[in-house]
């Protein structure tokens, strides 16, 4: 399992205020960083586990600087800005602690139990507290808020459905102390100057009169299924936008209005077609249907209107069900509705849903794909009718998807185009003419945001999926790939309080933002691209398939109308069943190695 960095390898976030980027604040950065260059074991053909474990503690660390940040500086408001060390509100999704719910699993992945009782305490205190009428009980998302039916869908309900169910299956019930999350006023432990609570359990060398943790454990924490309390009441107010005639969803709702007043009638591929998994597996885990059924609903309704060649445009009217926008492609508003046909599909061993995928996959083979790049072409004509020669770094999740489906060959082709696309810049913009070889727009792509870099995940999630499909073939090169982005990372985007996103890949101007799935998606998959003994990497060996949904939560099957108690024991069953199994391939291997020797 994960293990903490050495003392002087620990980096803490600076001061709050001011700007990050000061002269001598970039000639300690770049000290820093050439000094954790020296100290990496050396380069071999294939990555020494020494260097993966290395690079692995590395991310651990950047993970550390840029959660820290956002509970010192951030919290409880939605995103850190990184360089002005202050909290913000996330536009599409304006919600308390969206980073921390965001990022809550990936605690989980890296081993950090204390911290995740800590913050499942201070989502509990903040659902008590949050009240927006008398006669309503409080919620942590009773707020007077319009907000995106799609990203607080799969950053928010699926950031606490997936870490529930991690903690059903990972967190012991005596694993966190109650005085590791408490002190002695009741108050949750913030120890952010005095100890580095992201690497270490609070220790006794505490200042004289401060409280002293005693490790004669009588109490520990134990979680109660907090946050799947929390997902409920979340899908509750993302449902009144499954309200129409076509039943795919308005694009915004209000979280204790509902659908607010003249809201538009247009929503995207993505946006409508992009909740099945999360609202699927609340079904499941609750014995509702309805949760399951409206995402599913909207899925088949976008997909009955497709074109004459399978394809689906980007925007539709939800009320007349027409589309408003006829291009189609696999980039901005689509790429997910392709992603959770197929993993739907995958999951939930759904016959309909792999039909549906298939048609749709087949079509974008045919008609969209252009060469290892995906074109955006018009939905009725497809690419023999004229095409937009356009990569979109969103566009970069689809070799991911095709090594999941077995489709290697495919998915290492395209992923090489794309890194070659990335290798132009160091960074990966927004959006590349791969026609003319240069960012959309060129010199005035800055004015349309083509040249921007938002520390986006998804060429690195793909290079997580194919690195684990062709680990046995490869040499090491997607290691090696992945490692150079750390490097980049730490030497162009950290700040004071987290990482900056790069306003232009070509000036590498920094922008003060840090959006909360560069600690969800982008930081897990470098993380587990490193990191061979993940308890999901060994879990998945057990035969448990965890299954990450577009904002990389993961996720595994549940049965219908399955509770808690019964997750847990169906878990423990098929651990039973594995080991038994594991135990009789090893007799019989020992009785043939004994035939074969007394035979000889």
């Amino acid at each position: 399992g994960p293990q903490p960095l050495e003392k002087n390898e620990k980096k803490r976030g600076g001061e709050g205020g001011g700007e990050s980027t000061t002269a001598t604040a970039k000639t300690n950065s770049a000290k820093s960083f050439q000094e954790k260059k020296k100290a990496r074991p050396k380069r071999t053909e294939k990555m020494s586990r020494e260097r993966k474990l290395y690079n692995r503690e590395r991310i651990r660390s950047m993970f550390a600087h840029g959660y820290d940040s956002y509970m010192k500086y951030g919290a409880p408001m939605s995103e850190v800005k990184p360089i002005s060390c202050r909290g913000t509100l996330f536009d599409l999704s304006r919600t308390k602690y969206l980073t921390l719910i965001d990022a809550m699993d990936q605690l989980i992945i890296m081993g950090n139990y204390t911290e995740l009782a800590r913050s499942v305490e201070r989502l509990r205190i903040e659902h008590r507290d949050t009240v927006y009428s008398p006669d309503k009980p409080p919620s942590l998302f009773a707020v007077d808020q319009n907000v995106s039916v799609f990203e607080t869908s799969i950053r928010s309900l699926g950031g606490l459905l997936s870490t529930h169910l991690l903690c059903l299956r990972f967190l012991p019930p005596t694993l966190v102390p109650e005085n590791h999350v408490y002190n002695r006023m009741g108050e949750i432990r913030s120890d952010w100057e005095e100890i580095d609570q992201f690497y270490y359990h609070p220790t006794n060398e505490t200042k004289e009169g401060e409280d002293v943790i005693d490790d004669n454990v009588e109490n520990y924490w134990e979680y109660d299924g907090l946050l799947l309390n929390l997902a409920i009441d979340l899908a509750n107010r993302l449902l009144p936008a499954f309200e129409t005639s076509t039943g795919i969803p308005y694009g915004t709702v209000n979280l204790v209005k509902g659908v607010p007043k003249g809201e538009t009638t247009v929503a995207s591929l993505a946006g409508g077609g992009s909740m099945s998994l999360e609202f699927e597996l609340l079904s499941r885990l609750t014995g509702s249907p309805v949760y399951g059924h409206v995402a599913m609903r909207a899925v088949k309704a976008l997909w009955r209107r497709r074109s004459s060649l399978s394809l689906l445009g980007k925007h539709i009217d939800v009320v007349n069900g027409r589309w408003v926008e006829s291009v189609s492609g696999i980039g901005s508003n689509s790429d997910s509705f392709y992603e959770y046909l197929g993993k739907y599909a995958y999951l939930y061993d759904d016959e309909e849903a792999w039909i549906m995928f298939q048609d749709v996959m087949i079509a974008v083979s045919e008609h969209v794909k252009d060469g290892p790049y995906y074109a955006d072409v018009d939905m009725e004509k497809g690419i023999s009718g004229g095409q937009r020669k356009r990569f979109e770094s969103l566009a970069a999740f689809m070799p991911g998807l095709l090594a999941m489906m077995g489709e290697t060959q495919e998915a290492v082709l395209s992923l090489n185009a794309m890194l070659k696309v990335r290798s132009v810049y160091g960074f990966l913009p927004e959006r590349f003419d791969y026609g003319k070889w240069e960012v959309e727009g060129g010199d005035k792509s800055s004015d349309g945001g083509a040249g921007k870099h938002p520390l986006r995940p998804e060429l690195f999630e793909s290079l997580y999926f194919v690195h684990r499909a062709t680990k046995n073939m490869e040499d090491g090169g997607w290691l090696y790939v992945a490692e150079s982005y750390i490097d980049l990372l730490e030497e162009k985007c950290k700040t004071k309080c987290g990482y900056a996103s790069i306003g232009d890949v070509v000036t590498l101007k920094l922008v003060d933002n840090m959006p909360s799935y560069f600690l969800s998606e982008t930081l897990k998959y470098l993380y587990l691209t490193f990191d061979d003994d993940n308890i999901l990497h060994s879990d998945e060996a057990d035969g448990e398939a965890w299954v990450f949904t577009t904002e990389a939560h993961p996720i595994h099957y549940v049965e219908k109308g399955e509770s808690v108690r019964d997750t847990r024991t169906r878990q423990k069953e098929q651990k039973r069943e594995i080991e038994k199994a594991k135990a009789r391939i090893f007799e019989s291997e020992k009785v043939m190695k004994k035939e074969r020797w007394e035979g000889g």
